[in-house]
């Protein structure tokens, strides 16, 4: 048997302790300029355990993401309308039993709308989703520009602190 047991933060446990931060900073309205403070990152619920046996059972950690919802094949069943097949069954295709379910045409066109305007709303959801993802891009790109500007100003600096040497130098 394999055992892996963290006890020190690792990379992992740290992006996961950040990760809860932010989640938390988001969930309280803080300001943004709080995320990078660790001195309050709490470890104790990060650790994490690996085993792995001889018959190649393998125990996954349970990775819990601030905002994504989870959804497991346990989960899917409450998510999936109740439909019952056995309602279904016919027994005789030239002589159905009118004790199949059925609807009158309004109650079908009703039903037909309504399921198109939630298709609509869901498609709709959805082009807010992939607004928000290119919205998180551009954030992230933002965010790459303003880092390599940090490095040319630092670039900057260094070069203007030789010259100066230089010049000392020269005089001196």
């Amino acid at each position: 048997m394999v055992t892996k047991k963290s006890t020190t933060p690792s990379k992992t446990q740290h992006a996961r302790a950040v990760a809860a931060k932010i989640a938390e900073t988001i969930n309280n309205g803080l300001s943004s300029s709080n995320i990078h403070d660790n001195s309050s990152v709490n470890y104790s619920n990060t650790t994490s355990t690996y085993t792995a046996s001889n018959s190649n059972n393998l125990a996954l950690e349970t990775v819990t993401v601030p905002g994504l919802r989870e959804i497991t094949p346990n989960t899917l069943t409450p998510m999936i309308p109740y439909w019952d097949s056995s309602k279904y069954r016919i027994e005789d295709p030239l002589n159905p039993s009118e004790t199949i379910p059925q609807l009158t045409q309004q109650q079908a066109e009703r039903a037909t709308t309504v399921y198109e305007g939630a298709l609509r709303a869901l498609e709709v959801t959805g082009k807010a989703f992939d607004v928000t993802k290119e919205k998180f891009t551009v954030i992230g790109k933002h965010a790459r520009v303003i880092g390599q500007g940090i490095s040319a100003s630092t670039d900057v600096e260094k070069v203007k602190g030789l010259y100066l040497a230089y010049i000392l130098h020269l005089s001196g």
